[in-house]
């Protein structure tokens, strides 16, 4: 069953809920015996009693909170982001595809490990999403990038180069998106007035490769005219 994707995408409430979620998981998976390893390397370093710790992650949750997984472990932006995009009306066909299975290059959509065995360059793009909408194909590129500072940067070029790869296909009723997400792409690209998330639109076709904010895709894709759908 499809949910309201029209419901802005708070990824940090959603983050906070999926890390609350594995806290309460870790009892039973010390019960299971899945944490032993970081159990006893715990105890070895901060010489305390298996025991003891035993008892403290299952009566407080602080300590349950320092063995549970971090979401960011967990593909978490990644998979939320397909979850809202899958729940779009009229979104079929949705696949998160593998890393590097696919690429854009010149306008093309290649397999990774083809292009690679014929000396392919490096300035191919990972496609992340591929799915379909009335009759066209969609694929896009998603960073979800929270503040300034380590490899925020990278992934910033990394959309910008998706779009410049993607803008000048040929291929029939095909869109590219590049998807930014996080308040990284809210601060200034370093001209006056202009953030991050509009120099990417900016950069983008506006026919048939975009940029956006996965809140505004929907919007997007019903606005877009698609031929053989009747708009």
């Amino acid at each position: 069953m499809r949910g309201n994707s029209s419901t802005p995408l708070d990824h940090e409430k959603r983050f906070r809920e999926a890390h609350r979620s594995n806290v309460e998981k870790v009892a039973e998976e010390v019960k299971q015996g899945k944490l032993d390893d970081k159990i006893d390397n715990f105890c070895s370093l901060h010489d305390i009693s298996h025991d003891h710790l035993i008892q403290q992650i299952k009566s407080n949750r602080i300590v349950a909170a320092c063995f549970a997984i971090n979401p960011n472990k967990q593909n978490f932006y990644e998979k939320t982001a397909a979850k809202h995009i899958r729940n779009i009306a009229g979104v079929e066909k949705f696949e998160t595809l593998p890393n590097n299975a696919l690429v854009v290059m010149q306008g093309a959509v290649l397999d990774r490990r083809s292009l690679r065995a014929q000396g392919g360059t490096a300035i191919a793009k990972t496609i992340d999403f591929k799915w379909e909408y009335r009759t066209a194909t969609f694929f896009a590129s998603h960073k979800y990038t929270k503040q300034e500072g380590g490899s925020q940067g990278s992934q910033y070029k990394d959309l910008q180069i998706f779009i410049e790869q993607a803008r000048d296909t040929t291929l029939r009723d095909t869109f590219f998106i590049a998807i930014a997400d996080g308040a990284f792409y809210s601060g200034q690209n370093g001209q006056a007035g202009v953030s991050r998330i509009e120099r990417l639109k900016a950069l983008a076709s506006g026919d048939k490769v975009f940029a956006c904010r996965i809140d505004e895709m929907e919007a997007l894709m019903k606005g877009l005219r698609i031929q053989g759908s009747g708009r």
